[in-house]
């Protein structure tokens, strides 16, 4: 069984996804601390004036869980959306692919969390992903650090672990 482990990252860049499709099981993580200036709740793209960072607003508190992550101001969802679409909707299938991103931001435009699974889900699923994903705290798993890997792997029967470059 090949498992990765990783946190949701806004809009998830391609290496991302490869580590993912490599697996059997995917374990997302949503019961670890936010981490903030990362790209749980942010990232670039690429605009003809050079790279934009598209960031979304969160209520940041102390030692909080990814899951329980909330965005400041809904209504900067709006803005976002406009910006994604003056750069990209002349690029090959963002007429497929936007009305599922402004689906995902105006159902779920309170939980950071949701955002990001969801949108990571649906390109899943637009790349025939086959294998299972789990939410870390489905596991009930409370150790930290590197004794918390051995336990999801273990969790999970791995007999191989999938990692990124950090």
């Amino acid at each position: 069984m090949i498992v990765s482990i990783h946190q949701s990252q806004f809009l998830p860049w391609i290496p991302y996804f490869y580590k993912i499709i490599a697996s059997d099981v995917f374990v997302m993580l949503d019961d670890v601390e936010f981490s903030k200036n990362g790209v749980q709740n942010r990232n670039q793209i690429k605009t003809p004036q050079g790279r934009q960072w598209l960031t979304l607003n969160i209520t940041n508190k102390s030692h909080q869980l990814i899951a329980d992550v909330a965005l400041a101001n809904p209504k900067t969802l709006e803005k976002l959306l406009k910006t994604i679409s003056q750069n990209y909707k002349k690029a090959p299938y963002f007429a497929e692919v936007f009305p599922y991103l402004e689906s995902i931001f105006s159902e779920h435009k309170n939980n950071l969390h949701t955002i990001n699974k969801r949108f990571i889900f649906y390109v899943l699923q637009i790349l025939g992903f086959q294998g299972k994903i789990i939410e870390s705290s489905s596991l009930h798993i409370t150790t930290k650090k590197q004794q918390r890997l051995l336990d999801i792997l273990r969790a999970t029967n791995a007999s191989a672990y999938i990692m990124g470059g950090g």
